[in-house]
């Protein structure tokens, strides 16, 4: 089994108006980039192997931590792994000449998915998770 930790909030910097973005940039260039690349509500945080955030030892995820938890019984997280991934503007090129887009690669459509009351689903397979892969910005099916 796998389990995702999705990101369940929205970010501080949403709320900025597009004046107060552009002025946080020009007094720090390294704001551009933080902005582009912030987490956003939906992200796929990370990847565990089965009981790793249901053990009961965690208490990293939940609605007092802005998080959800989807569990996929039978994925192997090894192969859930890829939904973990960073999003760069050229992957051939490397590490050093890469320029980092976002810092999640993959986004859960976080409204259509039903949560318990403790931020839980379980889905029989990774492809009943509304993913959406920004590389391509399309729909995983």
């Amino acid at each position: 089994m796998a389990e995702f930790l999705v990101y369940n909030k929205e970010h501080w910097m949403d709320a900025l108006s597009p004046m107060e973005v552009a002025v946080r940039i020009a007094n720090d260039s390294r704001f551009k980039e933080a902005y582009d690349t912030r987490d956003r509500k939906g992200d796929v945080i990370e990847v565990r192997p089965d009981g790793f955030w249901t053990d009961g030892k965690r208490k990293g995820f939940g609605a007092a931590k802005g998080f959800a938890l989807l569990v996929v019984p039978g994925l192997k997280a090894e192969t859930a792994k890829k939904y973990q991934r960073e999003l760069y503007d050229d992957p051939t090129l490397p590490n050093r000449e890469r320029k980092l887009l976002n810092n999640h690669r993959y986004n859960v459509r976080i409204a259509q998915v039903t949560l318990s009351a403790d931020k839980k689903a379980t889905f029989t397979n990774v492809a009943n998770i509304p993913l959406t892969d920004r590389l391509s910005a399309l729909e995983i099916e």
